[in-house]
């Protein structure tokens, strides 16, 4: 069994994001399952643009020089037309993409790719409605993409759903692989002072709540900075950490002040890896009530951390947090008001969900993502 996988997602933006975290998972489960595996010979799709050099992949590579395009829509033009052809003369391979800008289709291979969610979809008058006609029929025309594949894999049950009753996809094509985290980044700090550090490097308060993602609005901020400003009594600022864009941060500065809480909270942004662990453990409560979620991967990064999570009721949140976390009502900002104030002055309960939610948070690996993958390529020939 010969598999081609997208990894395009590790050299360009999307590596700082989710999509690059799951490439990065998987590839790393498949050197692990594979070490003794003679079924599958995996190659990878690199993306290569002028002669910058890539770094290891652990697999061979099959490099895709692909110019800096100036605009999405040549993008999904690209991936349209000559990317079906740069996979049609790889001497016939199983094609794993997991763009979710353009998916390749042909009758020379066949596709599996990965659907993350159709939030667009959920929320076409915030996400589509305002877009360049364009836009709206690329966007259209990746979801047809998905329809053609030869099976998908969804990140979770919710996605899942959300495919067969949005796309009409039969429930037969679809396979649930859950994601997993980074257990080199995510865990509890080895080093006692790590917290501290971290305080010291980001100018942080002694307590916070946290937040990490994006701040588009699904994630539910403007609900979040509500509940928060009732609670000008509790020791915690709140620190937002992410990759955002001008656009969101400039949007997001405007909230701060229109809610007056400027001087309780502090914006970030891109924090580096390696001081992700010590920022979750040292916060009172991850504050994650996203309306909608593919998956909700910082969540699960989070507990992995030891950090108490107050998340979600909707969407594919139970099915990461399961019973390790609060969830509640994302629209009910009475219910989260009270659930930021209870972390806040309830130390047992902090503990316990602390070890619950390192509990929960193994029952997810990158090596188990890989597995029930490669069962999926297996069904899809």
């Amino acid at each position: 069994m010969r598999v081609l996988l997208d990894a395009t997602g590790l050299f360009n933006p999307h590596r700082f994001r989710g999509v690059g975290r799951y490439v990065s998972g998987l590839i790393n489960g498949f050197e692990s399952i594979l070490k003794d595996d003679s079924e599958i010979e995996l190659h990878c799709l690199e993306q290569i643009r002028g002669n910058e050099n890539n770094g290891y992949l652990p697999f061979p590579t099959v490099h895709n020089r692909r110019p800096s395009y100036p605009s999405i829509r040549l993008q999904w033009l690209w991936n349209s037309l000559l990317l079906a052809k740069e996979v049609a003369e790889t001497e016939n391979f199983l094609y794993h993409s997991t763009d979710y800008n353009g998916i390749p289709i042909s009758k020379k291979f066949k596709t599996v790719a990965t659907l993350y969610d159709l939030i667009p979809l959920s929320f076409s008058d915030t996400y589509l409605r305002n877009k360049p006609l364009d836009i709206r029929l690329g966007y259209k025309s990746i979801l047809r993409r998905y329809q053609r594949a030869d099976h998908i894999i969804s990140i979770s049950e919710a996605t899942k759903k959300d495919a067969t009753q949005l796309l009409g996809i039969s429930d037969d094509k679809i396979t649930v692989v859950p994601l997993a985290f980074d257990k080199k980044l995510f865990h509890p700090p080895k080093d006692s002072d790590a917290v501290k550090k971290v305080k010291i490097k980001y100018n942080l308060p002694e307590r916070y709540f946290l937040y990490s993602g994006s701040l588009e609005p699904h994630k539910n901020i403007e609900r979040v900075l509500r509940a928060y400003k009732s609670l000008s009594n509790l020791p915690e600022r709140f620190v937002f950490i992410g990759i955002h864009s001008k656009r969101q941060r400039e949007s997001f500065s405007c909230q701060i002040r229109e809610f007056k809480l400027t001087e309780r909270v502090k914006h970030l942004g891109y924090v580096e890896d390696g001081d992700l662990s010590a920022l979750y453990c040292g916060a009172t409560a991850f504050v994650f009530p996203s309306l909608k979620e593919g998956f909700g991967l910082p969540a699960l990064e989070a507990m992995a951390c030891g950090c108490p999570v107050i998340s979600s009721s909707l969407s594919a949140m139970p099915e990461v947090v399961g019973d390790a976390g609060i969830l509640i009502d994302p629209y009910d900002e009475k219910t989260l008001k009270e659930s930021m104030a209870r972390l806040s002055s309830d130390e047992k309960l902090r503990e316990q969900l602390k070890e619950k939610g390192l509990k929960q948070a193994s029952l997810f690996s990158w090596e188990r993502c890989a597995q029930k993958t490669l069962e999926v390529y297996k069904k899809s020939l």
